[in-house]
């Protein structure tokens, strides 16, 4: 499913579930998104995050030693020189830690689970194994453990057409428009090979 701002939902969810572990440059090279595109995302969700103008001053409390001046102002959508004031206002020595290496998922087999359940739908095995630097071959042997589906490729017009891949989401009740979000294609193409492979809406 694509957002109002055209940024499908699962990279919300990324987002949101690390907002206060990534820099902006993180997320933009993790995501393959670009830092406008993080900003929008972030910004759509500022309350939720507490990054509210209420609160960014907290947020610069707890977060000081992770984020440089820089990755603090574009991150909190607020000047260098506010971050600079409100921190030698607290007397607090001015961050200069560059950003972090991106952390690894945790490699708990509980937690991979818990997380492979949540998200095995929306990535591919290629991407599950970048994002968790675990080998392809351990993520399928996982994923066929706990029972889950594995995407092997990104779908697409003709792989739908040859497969029958858009019958399920028919089942789940899903329309051509949020089938083609889905499948990266426009509501005509899914309607017609719909329409070839003799189902109805």
């Amino acid at each position: 499913m694509t957002t109002q701002i055209g940024i499908p939902e699962y990279w919300h969810d990324y987002i949101l579930a690390h907002a206060f572990t990534f820099t902006l440059k993180q997320f933009s090279e993790s995501s393959g998104l670009s830092i406008r595109n993080i900003k929008k995302v972030i910004h759509e969700h500022r309350i939720e995050l507490g990054i509210s103008d209420v609160y960014w001053k907290e947020f610069i409390l707890r977060n000081r030693m992770n984020y440089s001046i820089s990755d603090l102002s574009s991150f909190l959508s607020v000047s260098q020189s506010d971050v600079v004031r409100f921190l030698k206002q607290m007397k607090i020595e001015n961050s200069t830690i560059e950003s972090k290496p991106l952390p690894k998922m945790p490699s708990s087999k509980k937690i991979l689970a818990n997380w492979l359940t949540s998200n095995s739908q929306h990535y591919t095995v290629q991407e599950i194994s970048e994002l968790t630097s675990i080998s392809k071959r351990t993520i399928l042997y996982k994923l066929k453990a706990l029972g889950l589906p594995h995407i092997t490729r990104r779908p697409s017009a003709k792989s739908i057409e040859k497969d029958s891949e858009i019958e399920k989401f028919f089942i789940r009740g899903l329309n051509d428009r949020q089938i083609g979000e889905k499948f990266g294609v426009s509501r005509q193409a899914i309607e017609q090979a719909r329409k070839r492979l003799g189902l109805k809406k």
